[in-house]
């Protein structure tokens, strides 16, 4: 994965952005505005309505094999910082 290079992105608060700031490496900036409207799952839940409308099982934008990707890719940085939930254990045996 490489590094971004082009830009520099600031978001106030990651879990109720409004907006993003972006500072370009030319000097330039911009502004984009990002209307919050309650949690961020909105976004989730209406592609999956459009998916099901659609009549799809899985998005296009996030497939299920990148899902699984994503989750075992988490299990392996939490296994290598030993980082663990008690809570899990009883459905790791």
């Amino acid at each position: 994965m490489g590094a971004v290079t082009k830009a520099r992105k600031f978001v106030q608060a990651v879990d109720a952005a409004e907006y993003m700031e972006i500072m370009w490496n030319d000097g330039t900036g911009e502004t984009i505005e990002i209307p919050f409207r309650k949690n961020g799952f909105e976004y989730e839940i209406e592609e999956v309505v459009h998916s099901l409308q659609a009549g799809k099982w899985q998005s296009a934008l996030l497939p299920l094999e990148e899902s699984v990707r994503v989750m075992e890719l988490l299990d392996e940085i939490r296994r290598q910082c030993e980082i663990t939930y008690p809570f899990l254990s009883e459905y790791n045996g």
